[in-house]
């Protein structure tokens, strides 16, 4: 008989606190605010998504995000390096870089939208479980960094793409290595 009263007490107790993290689940959405310089060749839109779990004084903050890019200019585009900053209300800040090179597989035409960054269902970062205090303001940003277009000019700061354009001229190099081995042995050829 005290068994079966534990066992509907501990039931009552276990249905309490799953009902509870259900009520305290909150989701904000936003925008993500476009901080480009002037002049870019790339319209960007798209929103961040922060959720928190909140379960007695702690907080465990996950997030989401997906950015669209859409070519404004009048030239092909063949790599894009962008920066991404997003806060939620209790996590601690990210900075995430996306690079998008198309030197190798075509080209961003004028007037072609394509997803820029996507973190979502699956995808999603968790970050931090925390003690509650002040929420942070809300802020999801994006700055397009550097351009390079199908004939050579470029928008932006060169030296924020000199990884990305480093491993390129590596992979060229390679490529020109590797074709003219092929061509001084004719039987390697085939």
């Amino acid at each position: 008989m005290r068994f079966r009263q534990f066992v509907v007490e501990f039931l009552a107790v276990l249905s309490f606190c799953f009902t509870r993290s259900a009520w305290s689940q909150l989701t904000y959405t936003i925008p993500v605010v476009d901080k480009s310089d002037p002049g870019s060749p790339l319209k960007i839109s798209g929103t961040a998504s922060f959720t928190e779990l909140i379960v007695a004084n702690s907080v465990k903050s996950s997030s989401s995000f997906e950015v669209h890019a859409r070519n404004v200019g009048d030239k092909a585009i063949i790599l894009v390096l962008a920066h991404v900053d997003k806060t939620g209300p209790h996590g601690v800040g990210t900075h995430q870089v996306i690079p998008r090179d198309h030197f190798f597989w075509g080209n961003i035409a004028p007037g072609e939208s394509l997803v820029l960054a996507r973190d979502g269902p699956g995808g999603t970062s968790a970050c931090c479980v925390s003690t509650r205090g002040p929420a942070n303001e809300l802020h999801a940003e994006i700055r397009v960094q550097y351009v390079q277009f199908i004939d050579g000019s470029t928008f932006g700061d060169a030296t924020t793409a000199k990884d990305i354009l480093c491993t390129r001229s590596a992979i060229l190099e390679f490529r020109h290595r590797l074709l003219a081995f092929k061509a001084s042995r004719p039987e390697v050829a085939r």
